[in-house]
């Protein structure tokens, strides 16, 4: 009575009275809304208050999706499994030593291997050309390969292999290589006898890394200028073969039978060639044969032993 003194207690009681039953109303309020009922809601701990969502899908939506799962299926399929898409024609064209055989031989072979574990190449989709390229060029040596699809199961597949330059001997192993060292295949050994190219035995520290020739392109580019140059005089002498040792800036030609020629890749090639020439005709004339090498290397001098 003294802190209101202008209200009357029954007044007091009516009004808490309403306020208790407001409060109530609330909390009624809110557990229809969130499915939870808090046990005190000053004092009293809270049970679990998460936002509880029920969902209640009719049959015909439950119908829906699975006609839309069975389309995707069916799509999938039909995509990577249908014999519609199974590649069933490769037409290839190309030009080189290698065959169009050999060419579809590695086609074949990856047609049917695997692809994402479970898909095989063999599908149009699946078939990698990227790939099929790649491997192609781990194997021989090309100008270009062009490999193209033609829907829905056709392969077209044209390439030009690199020329020969080079026969390479190396660690008791031959190869044919291109202008740059690139090796294009191993060589046939019934061939090496009709000496279409110059045959390099590499005695050097510089071996074939990754399919490439590592001697200088230099060196390369004047043993097959040398090996044409003394071509032309294959009526008196047939060279059998160049060596590539430690020795520097040095081409080392074994003639058949013979002795060896020592060359300067730093200098002229005829003007050596020339040298030779003289030396053979004028010095040695008929012993030239049982000479073991002839020195070619120094100026305008000739040594041989």
């Amino acid at each position: 009575d003294a802190i209101y003194p202008f209200v009357d207690a029954k007044e007091i009681t009516t009004l808490t009275s309403l306020l208790k039953l407001a409060r109530n109303r609330y909390l009624k309020y809110i557990c229809n809304m969130f499915s939870t009922c808090p046990i005190n809601p000053f004092f009293g701990s809270k049970r679990d208050t998460r936002l509880k969502i029920d969902f209640d899908f009719s049959s015909y939506s439950k119908a829906v999706i699975i006609f839309f799962f069975l389309i995707i299926f069916s799509f999938l399929w039909a995509l990577f499994f249908s014999e519609y898409f199974i590649i069933k024609k490769i037409d290839i064209t190309g030009g080189g030593k290698i065959s169009v055989d050999e060419i579809r031989k590695y086609a074949d072979n990856q047609i049917k291997s695997k692809k994402f574990i479970f898909f095989s190449q063999k599908n149009y989709f699946l078939f990698s050309k990227s790939q099929f390229i790649e491997f192609l060029h781990s194997k021989h040596s090309f100008e270009f390969i062009n490999i193209k699809k033609k829907y829905p199961d056709s392969l077209f597949i044209e390439f030009n292999e690199k020329p020969y330059e080079i026969t390479w001997m190396e660690d008791e192993k031959y190869y044919y290589t291109d202008r740059s060292g690139g090796i294009i295949t191993e060589a046939n050994l019934l061939e090496l006898k009709e000496r279409k190219y110059p045959l390099i035995h590499n005695q050097s520290s510089d071996k074939i890394d990754e399919n490439q020739v590592t001697v200088e392109q230099k060196i390369l580019d004047f043993t097959i200028s040398l090996f044409q140059s003394l071509k032309e005089h294959e009526n008196e002498f047939e060279i059998e073969k160049f060596i590539l040792d430690s020795d520097i800036n040095t081409v080392k030609a074994v003639v058949v039978n013979g002795p060896e020629l020592y060359f300067n890749i730093e200098l002229d090639i005829q003007k050596q060639v020339n040298k030779l020439l003289v030396v053979k005709r004028e010095k040695l004339e008929h012993n030239f044969d049982t000479v073991e090498y002839v020195n070619l290397k120094v100026g305008d001098s000739v040594y041989y032993r």
